[in-house]
């Protein structure tokens, strides 16, 4: 007989997982109509990559995509478009509605109308 222990924080961590991805995928193809914008535009053929980061803000699941010095935020069924600014750390996306710094694995979305979140990486696809 095999056992398998699984802490209370490992626990957790696996159902919001799963929960995320499970409200993420039913978004897909807003993801997929950004990847086609994004093959689209002539100004972004030099980059070569988009990465998805998946984020967990305050307990809400947030996609990112980054592409060069642009960011496309899927968050409560919204979309928005960020440009990438300089920053003194981390890296700063500014946008009409919102803006959103990231630095390592924390991040930090804050709308313009003074709400804001505290967000976790959970996972990055490339």
């Amino acid at each position: 007989m095999l056992m398998i222990k699984i802490t209370k924080t490992g626990f957790q961590s696996v159902l919001l997982s799963s929960v995320f991805l499970g409200l993420v995928s039913c978004g897909t193809s807003q993801h997929t109509d950004f990847l086609n914008e994004l093959e689209n535009e002539s100004a972004l053929e030099e980059v070569e990559q988009t990465n998805a980061a998946y984020y967990s803000c305050d307990q809400k699941p947030l996609v990112v995509y980054f592409h060069g010095d642009k960011a496309n935020i899927f968050w409560q069924q919204k979309n928005y478009h960020l440009t990438q600014v300089t920053g003194e750390s981390g890296s700063l996306f500014l946008g009409e509605e919102l803006s959103f710094w990231v630095q390592g694995g924390h991040g930090r979305l804050e709308f313009y109308n003074m709400a804001n979140f505290r967000c976790q990486l959970l996972h990055i696809e490339s």
